[in-house]
């Protein structure tokens, strides 16, 4: 199998290099690029992470690279620097520098997300399993009613919807797992020219109960994530809402779930 070059640039004083390793076109995950100012980044110390301090739970981990990325992505197009720390000094990346890190974030995250769709699948294997499935490829899982039950009440509800309203122009992800609701929302649209605000609602029981109220303002492409607990909610039903501050919407929920 070939591998393709790797990409060197330097992001600091301290000429700290930042290997972007191009992803191969197999199923596995690429690696992650090595910057000196993150530490020691490898499959095995990222997985272990998850599993040990949030609990195994791989959404929260990527919104949290989302947000950051998106963080990163603002200050380029406004043209500010990224402040970091290092060895208990301050460093400022910009230009060409702060570029060749937002790439490097970029790469960060798609290893994440390549991971957490490793593990979804490993969760999968696993609940048929349990059930007393044949896992081999020449026999489908043979599960009982009762097994087919108890499996598919942990695996996670998805559903994808479409907003284009406006000037708006937005694709929800929304998912329940690991005892909450997902919104994951991908900007498909220009760069917004002002802030707006995502709110998220108990719905279902009387009038609609605001659970968070957000503001932000989404680059084109850019991608953030939303996590409400279930336990919020009494009727456990969710509703988002996107509301633009530069031009007015009629009150509609852009995407709802429901995680009973």
């Amino acid at each position: 199998m070939k591998t393709a070059p790797l990409h060197i640039v330097f992001i600091s004083v301290l000429a700290a290099a930042i290997v972007l390793p191009i992803a191969a076109a197999e199923a596995a995950c690429a690696p992650f690029p090595q910057i000196k100012i993150w530490g020691n980044y490898t499959h095995a110390s990222v997985t272990r992470y998850v599993d040990t301090r949030l609990d195994g739970n791989w959404t929260d981990y990527v919104g949290r690279l989302e947000n950051r990325l998106g963080k990163i992505r603002n200050l380029r197009d406004s043209g500010k620097p990224l402040a970091l720390k290092y060895k208990g000094k301050r460093l400022l990346v910009k230009g060409r520098k702060l570029g060749a890190y937002l790439r490097a974030a970029k790469r960060r995250l798609e290893v994440a997300q390549c991971l957490a769709e490793a593990a979804d699948a490993e969760s999968l294997q696993n609940f048929a399993t349990a059930a007393g499935g044949d896992t081999s490829s020449q026999a489908a899982p043979a599960l009982k009613p009762a097994a087919i039950q108890t499996a598919s009440a942990k695996l996670p509800k998805v559903r994808m919807t479409t907003v284009n309203a406006g000037s708006l122009k937005l694709r929800v992800q929304s998912q329940c797992a690991a005892g909450g609701v997902t919104f994951k929302i991908t900007n498909l649209g220009k760069n917004w020219p002002k802030s707006g605000r995502i709110a998220i609602f108990g719905v279902g029981d009387g009038q609609p109960i605001k659970l968070t109220d957000r503001r932000m303002r989404f680059a084109s492409e850019q991608l953030s994530t939303f996590r409400v607990k279930a336990a919020k909610s009494a009727t456990r039903k969710f509703g988002l809402w996107v509301e633009p501050s530069w031009e007015r919407r009629e009150f509609a929920y852009d995407a709802m779930m429901a995680c009973g």
